[in-house]
């Protein structure tokens, strides 16, 4: 017994209102006959509302290159992850689909209808980039923790990571803040990109509420997604802002506040939940190459102090002229502390005197050494 065109459109109808599948059957004009609920809902339409309409009246970007050729050759056509935007709702998400297109022919071979099957991977295609991000992230990451772990050096180690950061977060400048235990302030410590000279030049008072304390304190990822409306920015830093948004990393090793890395944005930026997951990742292995390089750096200064006080010493025992003790005592300084000018007073029955100085340009050098107080 043959099926009317009636009976086979009440079928399918039957049938897609029993399936997770957007489905919707068009005639040989492509208009729609029907769709199911799962459809209409991905619309945000009601089902009544199709019948009639032309599909490329409702979708007019898409071409109609694949649906003519089904109508020509009779045989199924399927897509996979198909990127689409709802016409005359670009606020909506981009969605992604699997589609099919099935003709459905008449006992004489001919097409009478289509049934267009869709299933909404959105969530699947966004979850393998999210995964395919992450990997390229982590594959990038990779190089630049092997290169600042296997540095000495704080200061180019610091600026490496600052600027291979920023360049990995998309950022538009990325600083460094060393935090002094002593004084309960953050010192500048490397800059990259916006505002660099500005972050290097300011500096925080003691005890001031700055980012970097916040962060350390708190000890997660801070993201401040308004950055004129933070307490915890330097007022100085804050006047001369040239960026919105700020994702703040706290290194710490061990119990110990070691830094904090800034990631700024300058236009009004939304941290997802993988940035700041991939900034949680990250600050474990930057706190390490941190931690090291400080260590480094107190064994080399301490190593340094203690040869220059053995060397000291050493003169003491060679010689009993006071000036070349002095003399050498005063060369000595600049590999303990860095200066650019040193002297040495001497107090005498109440009287100050500069008896040895170094580093004073001739011009003024006479008069700081016959200085007296």
């Amino acid at each position: 017994m043959e099926t009317s065109s009636w009976e086979k459109s009440h079928m399918l109808e039957l049938f897609s209102q029993n399936t997770l599948y957007a489905l919707a059957l068009l005639d040989q004009d492509f208009n729609f006959v029907c769709v199911n609920e799962v459809y209409a809902r991905a619309c945000q339409q009601d089902p009544s509302e199709f019948p009639g309409f032309n599909f490329f009246d409702a979708y007019p970007h898409i071409s109609r290159v694949v649906f003519e050729e089904v109508l020509s050759t009779k045989k199924p056509f399927q897509a996979n992850a198909s990127h689409f935007v709802f016409p005359g709702h670009s606020e909506w998400e981009v969605t992604y689909w699997d589609w099919t297109l099935i003709p459905v022919l008449d006992a004489a071979g001919r097409v009478e209808l289509f049934l267009l099957m869709l299933d909404d991977v959105s969530e699947r295609v966004k979850l393998e980039e999210t995964l395919l991000d992450n990997q390229r992230f982590f594959f990038l990451f990779n190089d630049v923790a092997l290169a600042v772990l296997q540095s000495t050096e704080l200061e180019p180690m610091l600026q490496t990571l600052v600027d291979q950061l920023g360049k990995l977060f998309g950022a538009d400048g990325c600083y460094a803040a060393l935090w002094d235990e002593d004084q309960k302030c953050p010192i500048p410590a490397a800059a990259y990109g916006a505002m660099k000279e500005t972050f290097l030049t300011t500096k925080s008072k003691p005890g001031e509420a700055t980012l970097t304390r916040e962060v350390l304190s708190v000890g997660h990822v801070i993201s401040t997604e308004d950055s004129f409306n933070t307490p915890y920015l330097n007022p100085r830093l804050k006047a001369q802002l040239s960026f919105c948004s700020i994702l703040s990393l706290p290194l710490i090793m061990d119990g110990q506040k070691l830094a904090a890395i800034h990631l700024v944005f300058k236009q009004p930026h939304h941290f997802s939940v993988d940035e700041i997951t991939r900034g949680e990742q990250v600050t474990n292995y930057v706190a390490l190459a941190v931690s090291k390089a400080l260590l480094y750096k107190k064994e080399s200064n301490e190593h340094i102090l203690a040869k220059t006080l053995c060397d000291t010493v050493a003169l003491l025992v060679e010689t009993l002229d006071s000036n070349k003790v002095i003399e050498r005592i005063l060369a000595n300084v600049g590999r303990v502390i860095a200066h650019d000018a040193a002297n040495i007073m001497l107090i005498e029955n109440d009287v100050i005197s500069v008896t040895h100085s170094r580093g004073y340009p001739d011009a003024i050098r006479h008069s700081i050494e016959t200085f007296q107080a």
